[in-house]
């Protein structure tokens, strides 16, 4: 199997492409050292990246001047889907967690495969809808709701099927994807386990009772939108 043939069956495993025909997709592959700031553009034009490998923290800076961490993203997730087709740039920062290597499908690329594959154009807008819908949701409840609700919203949507949330940067990385101290967080922790709705560890959090962490989310945020 060639290099193309392998970074194409790669594409075709992301939420972005899956099950799509992507054999005449036209791509460029960019290697980052860690701490390099990551561009939505490439060869000088506006792109969608997707990790191939590595992390890359989204970062945003609130009108207090704190800086906060929106997400994390790792391999098959997707970036710059929100303003590829507007003169609008990322209003957020991305930078390399470690050593990344990210795809970018140029913006005139994917004008060319939407106008040959109009079931592809409709499946990348849903996902490009539910993402901003995702993002508008996810800084009204940054803005407007308790810890408590936004520890409940964050697990209710990052939860896998098995009801696990997996802390891959620990307690200090949710602190600062919900914007809170690390007191409240464990406060609000204890709270959702002594009401037995969660178990948690240092690596993970176990969701025993989802329907007592709904009581408290405001948004039911799309798990898929997030990573995309």
């Amino acid at each position: 199997m060639t290099q193309r043939e392998k970074d194409l069956e790669f594409l075709k495993t992301t939420e972005l492409f899956r099950g799509m025909n992507v054999r005449d997709m036209e791509y460029g592959m960019s290697s980052l050292k860690k701490g390099t700031l990551v561009s939505n553009h490439y060869l000088g034009e506006k792109s969608i990246g997707i990790v191939v490998t590595g992390e890359i923290a989204v970062s945003s800076v609130t009108q207090d001047g704190k800086e906060l961490t929106m997400k994390r993203i790792y391999p098959k997730d997707c970036f710059g889907i929100c303003t590829i087709f507007t003169h609008a740039e990322m209003p957020n920062t991305l930078q390399c967690m470690c050593p990344t290597t990210v795809l970018y499908i140029k913006k005139s690329e994917l004008l060319k495969v939407f106008k040959r594959d109009p079931d592809l154009m409709l499946h990348i807008m849903t996902i490009f809808n539910k993402k901003i819908l995702f993002l508008q949701k996810k800084i009204e409840m940054l803005n407007t709701t308790s810890a408590k609700a936004r520890l409940a919203d964050y697990l209710v949507s990052h939860a896998n099927s098995n009801g696990v949330i997996f802390l891959r940067t620990g307690k200090t990385g949710l602190c600062s994807s919900l914007g809170i101290s690390r007191a409240s967080l464990y406060r609000e922790l204890d709270n959702f386990r002594f009401s037995q709705a969660i178990e948690y560890t240092d690596q993970k959090i176990v969701i025993r009772d989802v329907s007592h962490l709904r009581q408290f989310s405001r948004y039911q945020l799309d798990s898929q939108a997030a990573t995309c």
